[in-house]
């Protein structure tokens, strides 16, 4: 039992014996029973709390239960010291209706508390107006005022969903603001290329020979090997039956070993390249298979080796195919590169999560998707002329 166990020392004192209790809670196990009328104690050293008022406990639960929403006299009063409950006069002038108020347990959000609040709210089946007030944020680190003041800078409107004209108004374009967010666009869009890039390089150098040694080894053809060609036809199959998201996760070892950093668009595409290789493997491997055999087999008859094989027949017939393949697993990685962005991978994807999702910022949101949209129709076109360029039967 502790009887004002800090009272009347300096700060630096204070924090030595609660340190100290701390030690003993954790390392002996002891339960220590803190008498105290300093509630910044309380709150940093207690998990439970009792309120006593002329010798008996009118009050009492966990810290932050009784932090968060006191219902004693007493304990709103012991508690102001650390936690203000009272809203500002200026406020209160302002608003109407039902004050609602937000408590956050901890210091780093990983979401946008406020704006889930916010769309929790509106997203009811009846008509209700949302008004958003930053009454207090904490300055004491740069980084969460940095966050705050981002948080407060972009748009938070009273929105009203009683009629279609109101709803319309919420979703609509403010070209200012994307005109702002121009910068942030671009190198978001460097970004995704970036990933992009990587991965399909890696994918070319590592699958097309995969996608080929799968076709050439298998029975009938001339580099038969049963083994081989079913033991990497499971590896393909294992790595293609893990949802990316997941992927990335388990690859997160990996990648801080090749890379040093789990975030970032080089991070991504490690992950990135180890859903492409496999998945493109497979389309290289469909796309000989719809070679007509008899030609393979002329070839063979009239002595031709493996490789002059594979130059002038198997490459020549494909290679439409692999493109169009190829065109196909670019498609394929903008999409992954976007789910990339919601564990740090940055890009598009990341703009849109950051922005659009946790901040319910529409112009940004429509932004992101119409340039996706954009991005995919330019690479489809282009790998269609490619293919039909290359086809030998047009």
């Amino acid at each position: 039992m502790c009887d004002e166990a800090t009272s009347a020392l300096d700060p630096t004192t204070t924090q030595s014996i609660l340190r100290l209790l701390k030690n003993l809670n954790r390392d002996l196990g002891l339960t220590i029973v803190l008498i105290t009328h300093e509630m910044g104690v309380v709150k940093e050293i207690c998990n439970r709390m009792a309120i006593m008022q002329d010798g008996e406990v009118v009050e009492h639960g966990r810290v932050y239960d009784l932090f968060a929403d006191p219902q004693e006299a007493l304990t709103q009063e012991f508690i102001s010291n650390v936690v203000s409950f009272e809203v500002p006069e200026e406020t209160l002038s302002g608003c109407s209706g039902t004050i609602i108020k937000v408590t956050f347990r901890g210091t780093v959000a990983g979401e946008g508390i406020i704006g889930i609040c916010c769309n929790r709210l509106t997203s009811r089946e009846i008509s209700c107006t949302v008004r958003l007030n930053t009454l207090k944020t904490d300055r004491s680190a740069s980084s969460s005022w940095s966050c705050a003041e981002k948080l407060v800078t972009y748009k938070w409107v009273s929105t009203t969903f009683s009629n279609d004209k109101q709803m319309w108004r919420c979703c609509a374009m403010d070209f200012q603001h994307l005109i702002n967010l121009l910068p942030d666009m671009a190198e978001a869009f460097v970004e995704t290329m970036q990933m992009i890039g990587i991965s399909t390089a890696v994918a070319i150098i590592i699958g097309l020979p995969l996608g080929i040694i799968l076709f050439v080894t298998d029975r009938g053809l001339f580099w038969q090997n049963v083994i081989l060609q079913q033991t990497l036809g499971f590896i393909v199959n294992i790595v293609r039956s893990i949802p990316y998201i997941i992927l990335l996760v388990l690859l997160f070892p990996v990648t801080g070993l090749l890379v040093g950093t789990t975030t970032g668009p080089v991070a991504a595409s490690v992950s990135l390249s180890v859903a492409a290789i496999p998945f493109f493997a497979r389309i290289v491997e469909t796309a000989l298979r719809d070679i007509d055999k008899g030609m393979i087999e002329a070839a063979i008859a009239t002595g031709a080796t493996p490789w002059m094989i594979m130059k002038d027949v198997l490459f020549p017939e494909a290679r439409s195919s692999i493109i169009q393949g190829l065109t196909l697993t670019i498609i394929s990685l903008i999409a992954y590169s976007a789910m990339a962005g919601v564990v740090g991978g940055g890009g598009i994807g990341d703009l849109a999560i950051r922005y659009g999702h946790y901040r319910y910022d529409t112009t940004i949101m429509i932004a992101t998707v119409v340039l996706l949209i954009v991005l995919v129709q330019v690479i489809q076109q282009i790998g269609d002329l490619i293919a039909k360029r290359v086809d030998k039967r047009t």
